[in-house]
């Protein structure tokens, strides 16, 4: 560095040689910088601080070096109130979060969307984080004032994430597999995982395995069966009728499931999904017949197409 020049000059978008730096990835440079004083906590034009910037890109070594200069590992910056620790999802390594657990990050204070990052990293579907939050003595929180847990955030990641893993750690740690929300739909985890029109079949096994009640009531006293035909969702019918779901309940209007198949679909799909429709009334007919057939009994959960074949093999026979 330049004999006499200012570390914390700034640039037009207020950065200065250590956001930079951080940024960019290069922690030696960042370890001079501080030995020249440069200010550790100083904001952008979009309130991010060197940290953040360093967190963002996944820059460990510079992770580290910023917290050698004692930066404020809970500093929070842009409208979202956002912390490091919260940083860049699946795209940040592991380490990067390490390294802010190790100094004393507070994984559970919240942004200003008051969102904890235990439970971003939970909703996300990022298991190895949970996992180093809880070995760092983070504390899982039972619920939020609408009875919201962290394993409600993973049950409603969208399938495609597929947080089986995530749900499992979770479940580990303790985490009512059953709990309900107290807000208005009054659902368990496993009625968010079967509300989609293709669920993760992974996840909705996850909940099934750690105890998760497929009898469970929500508002109207709709059963997850319930959810589940209503969304045309043939796989999570399937695999609640294996786990023994009573297919007879009736919701607080009377409807047992098989009276609200395809009730839920609200973008006019229901030509399109008309084939399932009947697939899923046939299953529910048949479900005592089925539940009752040694071949089925126990069986291991099918993943969705070949569910479907072996539907089109019975109506073929």
């Amino acid at each position: 560095m330049i004999a006499g020049a200012d570390p914390n000059v700034l640039d037009i978008g207020k950065r200065s040689p250590l956001h930079l730096a951080a940024e960019a990835g290069h922690h030696r440079v960042v370890r001079v910088i501080l030995l020249k004083g440069a200010d550790v906590d100083k904001l952008t034009c979009l309130s991010k601080t060197p940290l953040r910037l360093a967190a963002s890109k996944g820059h460990t070594l510079c992770v580290s070096e910023r917290l050698l200069g004692r930066a404020d590992k809970d500093r929070a910056g842009s409208f979202l109130g956002t912390t490091p620790l919260v940083q860049r999802g699946r795209k940040q390594p592991p380490r990067c979060r390490q390294e802010a657990l190790t100094a004393g990050a507070d994984s559970r204070r919240p942004t200003l969307g008051h969102y904890f990052p235990f439970d971003i990293a939970a909703r996300r579907g990022h298991a190895n984080i949970l996992k180093a939050f809880l070995e760092t003595g983070t504390e899982v929180v039972a619920a939020d004032g609408n009875g919201w847990t962290a394993l409600h955030g993973a049950a409603s990641g969208i399938p495609s994430l597929d947080n089986r893993g995530t749900i499992r750690v979770l479940l580990e740690a303790g985490v009512n597999v059953n709990a309900k929300a107290t807000c208005r739909s009054l659902y368990t985890p496993l009625h968010l995982t079967v509300d989609y029109r293709v669920a993760s079949v992974g996840m909705v096994g996850a909940l099934l395995e750690g105890g998760a009640d497929v009898n469970a009531r929500a508002e109207r006293d709709q059963t997850p069966l319930h959810v589940a035909g209503g969304r045309s969702n043939v796989a999570a019918v399937e695999l609640l009728l294996r786990c023994g779901v009573d297919e007879k309940l009736t919701n607080d209007d009377g409807d047992t499931p098989a009276d609200v198949i395809g009730a839920a679909d609200h973008a006019g799909h229901m030509v399109d999904n008309e084939a399932d429709n009947q697939r899923i009334l046939r299953m529910l007919a048949r479900a005592p017949a089925d539940m009752a057939s040694p071949r089925l009994a126990g069986a291991e959960p099918l993943p969705p197409d070949q569910g479907g074949d072996r539907d089109r093999k019975r109506e073929l026979q």
